[in-house]
């Protein structure tokens, strides 16, 4: 949540990591392989491969493998590019679309929400698939009717710049 990296040395008993308020991580950074700050940064391995294991956000949109890409280090996520398209659900949809068969979907942003709206009432049956546009798979998605769409449209305006109704 901070968009720092930490060190851990007990990896393998999760409940260390359950308590968030008492929990000693020391904060590291990529610099000629991991490095840990004391009185001085010192080296603290070197770094074969990170595994990826970061669902949603930057360790899902492509920002994480750039950063890893740009610092030349072997990762095992999808490439930067891969991973921007896919996170944009309207994007990809517009990529495959003739390929593989998809839901019809209106992209909303608020500056062609009554545009959107009004498109959604003429074209869309009476229960719709709301989401964020370019958040993970399953943040925020809720079926909705048409009399209550737009309350989950503006409540995803509070997590991401669009939604796609579909």
């Amino acid at each position: 949540l901070d968009n720092k990296f930490y060190y851990a040395t007990q990896v393998t008993d999760l409940g260390y990591f359950a308590d968030k308020q008492n929990i000693k991580l020391k904060p590291v950074m990529f610099f000629n392989g991991l490095s840990k700050k004391g009185i001085v940064w010192q080296k603290v391995c070197d770094i074969k491969c990170v595994v990826n294991c970061c669902h949603g956000g930057v360790g899902e949109n492509g920002n994480l493998a750039g950063f890893f890409e740009s610092l030349n280090i072997p990762f095992t996520s999808a490439p930067t590019i891969s991973s921007a398209i896919a996170m944009d659900k309207q994007l990809t949809k517009t990529l495959v679309k003739g390929i593989i068969k998809t839901a019809e979907g209106v992209e909303v942003s608020k500056e062609n929400f009554e545009q959107s709206s009004i498109k959604i009432e003429k074209d869309f049956g009476s229960h719709l698939i709301v989401k964020p546009n370019a958040l993970g798979s399953s943040i925020g998605v809720k079926v909705c009717t048409k009399d209550d769409y737009k309350t989950q449209i503006e409540a995803i305006f509070e997590m991401n710049d669009n939604a796609l109704v579909e």
